[in-house]
């Protein structure tokens, strides 16, 4: 349970001190969609996870998505469209920047604190991290565009890890 606690304060710090607070409800709709889609995967792929959080960080992996879903995931938003440059040519590098963070600190935890599964690994997770970066944007500049394009990955995703419909509650 200290895990959790750590988790949701340094969430709360990065958010506090790098966060545009003044201008959160512009970002809502953005934090409320990752997260959406980060539970739409649970839902989906219930029975066929394609990770999973290790006891010991947190004493359940349902514990620790539920902090990925409600904490982290927001904060992560908030503070990425914040700071999201106006050239074209910083937004590349931004998002390169965000992608190839998030996965080294993922490549750094696997096997201590997540394992994959069925397929998954850290090259997938490069890939869904670019998704990621490149879909809060769009859905905080074009959401119904961001929606179509979720839909086709989601779509991609249950196709390339052979997710079974008869798998899903």
């Amino acid at each position: 349970m200290l895990a959790s606690v750590v988790i949701i304060i340094i969430s709360a710090l990065l958010t506090y001190f790098f966060g545009d607070w003044k201008h959160w409800q512009s970002y809502h709709t953005t934090m409320l969609y990752v997260s959406m889609m980060n539970l739409t995967y649970e839902i989906l792929a219930y029975n066929h996870s394609l990770w999973e959080y290790l006891p010991g960080l947190i004493p359940k992996h349902t514990f620790m998505t539920l902090l990925t879903i409600f904490v982290v995931l927001p904060t992560i938003t908030l503070i990425y469209l914040s700071h999201f440059p106006e050239n074209l040519k910083w937004q590349f590098l931004y998002v390169a920047c965000w992608v190839l963070g998030s996965t080294l600190i993922e490549y750094c935890i696997t096997n201590r604190f997540i394992i994959y599964k069925n397929g998954w690994g850290i090259g997938w997770s490069l890939l869904l991290y670019s998704l990621m970066y490149l879909m809060l944007n769009l859905h905080h500049k074009r959401p119904i565009s961001a929606y179509i394009i979720s839909f086709i990955c989601v779509l991609f995703f249950l196709y390339c890890f052979r997710i079974p419909f008869s798998s899903m509650k």
